[in-house]
């Protein structure tokens, strides 16, 4: 899974790397930027990691169809869009 502590740091919201996508171009109020930093296209998903703009890691996967669509390359910066957020207090964190 992947966090991001927003400004308040009682509050997390955790996103399964399947759930995540990648564009080219900001596409809504929930999308954030980020640098590709590893690709692994080995198998069926494509999986990528990525830093955040506030230097928090995120991984992604995605389909092999999905990364022939968008041509990524490593220190490329895309936006990723959570599909699906889990959102925490901290005191319910392990």
């Amino acid at each position: 899974m992947t966090a991001r502590q927003l400004r308040n740091p009682a509050i997390w919201f955790f996103v399964r790397p399947h759930l995540l996508e990648i564009t080219r171009q900001p596409n809504g109020a929930n999308d954030f930027r980020a640098t590709i930093k590893h690709i692994n296209s080995a198998g069926p998903l494509v999986k990528v990691e990525a830093v955040t703009e506030w230097g928090a890691t995120v991984h992604i996967e995605m389909s092999q169809e999905r990364f022939r669509e968008l041509r990524l390359g490593t220190r490329e910066t895309v936006f990723v869009t959570p599909k699906d957020l889990a959102v925490f207090r901290s005191e319910s964190l392990p």
